[in-house]
């Protein structure tokens, strides 16, 4: 059932927002060459039919047509892409200069009655959204937007500062892992919502994504393994992780040096590829880690909408793209969930170790005169008071692991079936009870039961 909700949940929140596609306006394309101008284009060339170029990996030169009986004086033409950074108008054969200070690709059209031609540029992927405004509707339009994007990224921050916060005040490494996570994740939002292209000119930062998503993948590697504790849990699923990891950063300077749109999709592809398989991790471990539904749960929010919104432009599905809007509430919603679930592990790793050493002490005691002498070869002479310090100091010493194996151990399984449940070598779980015989002061799995009873 947890499974159902999890998978079910995000699809919901899609079916809600699927209308972006289609508040945008058609328009007539044709894909063009480099050399062409604007003197080398006519209304012959184009389509019969109005469309929204949704071509994927077919990037390149196009060339849009707004026909003169839909052209308004006093009108905004807007194309909402971080992408789109490359785009010249032309009415009259004269080219209309660009708006300034917006965060995408703008033009006002003073006058009505001469149709439209867009050159545009499609470094990345071929898809070319149109949004038409009147003059006063658009301006309204930006003031909401800026506000509901203020109020998001403030929230975001104070997240972030209260993560870091927690992580100085409990000694807790995830939060800090969480804190970096989440700013990589902002960090790809304010870049998806052309904040860097509003305040340091359009174009300015064009290749900042393939910084900005390889880190969020590798931030959220980290964060997902230290808080599903794969390296002791999964560590099969550790080491996949690391090698897709290294896969994708070892791309990326060969990117930046050909500037090929076939290795940013396959960069991408990697990107959201990983985040999913550290998802598919947290669904392993549902039913051993009370705290692993919360990171399932939370982690496909901003997932699913991320994939939705990235790759399905690169596939050329952009009919099932989600908006910026909707990627900030997927990210509210996994912040939220996060920030609480890092609590709840935390308090309930310490509750769990703290009762397990009061048990593990008390049955040592209970137990210790109890050994046989041909199974223990102990001739120390100590008091009770020195014995019961000692044992409380040997307690202490045990690790996460060492306690978990010791309850397998009380459910009387073998180091084979240890091994397989725990995703561990029979070698290695060998050793790991070799070190808790040394601790417990006891030579046989029998003694272990006995002196380490749970409920």
């Amino acid at each position: 059932m947890k499974t159902w909700l999890i998978l079910t949940l995000p699809l919901l929140f899609t079916l809600c927002s699927c209308s972006k596609y289609h508040s945008f306006t058609k328009y007539y394309a044709v894909k063009g060459e480099a050399s062409q101008e604007i003197k080398d284009i006519s209304p012959d060339l184009f389509t019969e039919n109005p469309e929204i170029v949704d071509n994927g990996l077919d990037n390149g030169v196009y060339w849009l047509m707004v026909p003169q009986s839909r052209v308004r004086a006093m009108t905004v033409y807007e194309f909402p892409s971080p992408h789109l950074t490359h785009v010249k108008c032309y009415q009259n054969g004269k080219e209309v200069v660009a708006m300034p200070n917006t965060r995408y690709s703008s033009f006002l059209i003073g006058q009505s009655g001469d149709m439209l031609f867009f050159r545009i540029d499609c470094k990345l992927e071929a898809y070319i959204p149109l949004k038409v405004y009147d003059l006063n509707e658009f301006s309204g339009e930006e003031t909401k937007q800026f506000l509901l994007t203020g109020l998001y990224f403030g929230l975001a921050l104070a997240v972030i500062l209260f993560n870091l916060s927690f992580f100085f005040l409990f000694k807790e490494r995830t939060f800090l892992l969480y804190s970096f996570f989440g700013l990589s994740i902002n960090l790809s939002l304010l870049y998806s919502d052309s904040i860097f292209n509003f305040f340091f000119g359009m174009g300015s930062f064009d290749h900042l994504e393939m910084i900005l998503h390889p880190l969020t993948a590798s931030m959220g590697s980290l964060f997902a393994s230290q808080y599903l504790n794969l390296s002791e849990n999964f560590k099969r699923g550790c080491q996949i992780g690391l090698g897709l990891n290294i896969i994708m950063l070892a791309l990326v300077p060969f990117y930046f040096y050909s500037l090929d749109y076939h290795l940013f999709a396959v960069i991408e592809s990697l990107v959201m590829g990983i985040l999913s398989f550290y998802w598919l991790c947290g669904l392993i471990n549902l039913q051993r880690a009370a705290y692993a539904p919360y990171f399932a749960l939370a982690y496909i929010q901003i997932l699913f909408f991320a994939v939705n919104y990235y790759i399905s432009k690169i596939a050329g599905l952009s009919t099932l793209a989600v908006s910026e809007n909707m990627l900030k509430i997927g990210g509210v919603f996994e912040m939220a969930l996060l920030t609480y679930s890092v609590f709840f592990r935390m308090q309930l790793i310490k509750d769990d170790n703290t009762e397990m050493k009061r048990m593990i002490m008390e049955f040592t005691q209970e137990g210790g005169h109890k050994i046989k002498p041909e199974e223990v070869d102990d001739e120390r002479d100590v008091d009770k008071e020195e014995q019961s310090e000692q044992e409380e100091s040997l307690m202490d010493t045990l690790s996460n692991r060492e306690i978990e194996i010791i309850r397998l151990i009380q459910a009387g399984k073998s180091n084979k079936e240890i091994a397989e449940e725990i995703y561990l070598s029979v070698n290695t779980v060998k050793y790991h009870i070799k070190k808790i015989f040394e601790k417990l002061e006891v030579s046989s799995r029998h003694e272990v039961r006995k002196k380490s009873t749970f409920d």
